[in-house]
């Protein structure tokens, strides 16, 4: 199973147990006949936190060992986390903002725009990503910073960036969309982006929103195109409309 989350329910008379991602509870289960004559079984689950036992010090030495071949993603800082950003946690990408998301988000856009020469116009004015291809679901310390290793897990698959223009009347309410119930497509976006307090984008980059003019978008690029399309219904009628609008894949730059 895929689920992120914990699972003890009774299924057409199956029991399903699932402890949740990341190893941070185990399930104990006890299944014992009665006597001979039952076909069902009695089973007595318990769910408990790894957490609560001490590590054994022999297994902790061989992990550290197998380990050490990864301290160069370990300590490979690729950005400063600025204290507004902290706590730092991509707990709940699905459903929420999170500042590692908002850091990763305007981290891709300032890189895509690394070389416009000072004074001329971006050529990201703003970057979206679903919270489905954020993947961590970790709250950092706080001495964490930026590494290589704190990227790859967060960002596991090797995604590419494109660059698409889209009208902000589009973008108003084509965010507000998404963040209407916890799933994959709750889309998450970088700093310059502001919202009001009904969720509609009010301004990007220090600028009142013009729903007239276009801006640039970087979205990550998939085999099926843009990989929002799918979640967002205003933005993914623009798109099927416009198909000429997205770049094709050889443009892509890789995360």
């Amino acid at each position: 199973g895929h689920d992120h989350h914990r699972v003890d329910r009774i299924v057409n008379g199956t029991r399903i147990l699932k402890p949740g991602q990341d190893a941070k509870a185990a399930i104990i289960v006890d299944i014992h006949w009665p006597d001979g004559e039952h076909g069902e079984p009695v089973i007595h689950a318990e769910t408990i936190e790894v957490s609560d036992f001490a590590p054994d010090p022999a297994l902790q030495q061989r992990v550290k060992k197998a380990y050490s071949i990864l301290d160069s993603l370990k300590y490979t800082q690729l950005g400063v986390i600025t204290p507004e950003l902290r706590p730092f946690s991509s707990v709940g990408t699905r459903e929420r903002r999170t500042t590692t998301a908002t850091f990763i988000c305007s981290k891709l856009r300032d890189a895509l725009n690394a070389e416009v020469a000072p004074g001329a116009d971006l050529h990201c004015e703003c970057c979206l990503i679903r919270g489905g291809n954020i993947k961590g679901g970790r709250d950092y310390p706080d001495e964490t910073q930026f590494t290589l290793e704190v990227l790859r897990s967060e960002m596991t698959k090797p995604y590419e960036i494109v660059v698409v223009e889209l009208p902000g009347s589009l973008l108003r309410g084509g965010l507000r969309e998404t963040w209407q119930r916890p799933y994959p497509g709750w889309l998450q976006h970088d700093d310059r982006i502001e919202t009001d307090e009904e969720g509609f984008v009010a301004a990007i980059g220090g600028e009142p929103l013009c729903d007239e003019r276009s801006y640039r978008v970087g979205f990550i690029f998939e085999d099926d195109g843009v990989s929002l399309v799918h979640d967002a219904p205003s933005i993914t009628a623009y798109i099927r409309a416009h198909p000429e609008i997205v770049p094709p894949a050889r443009p892509a730059i890789p995360i």
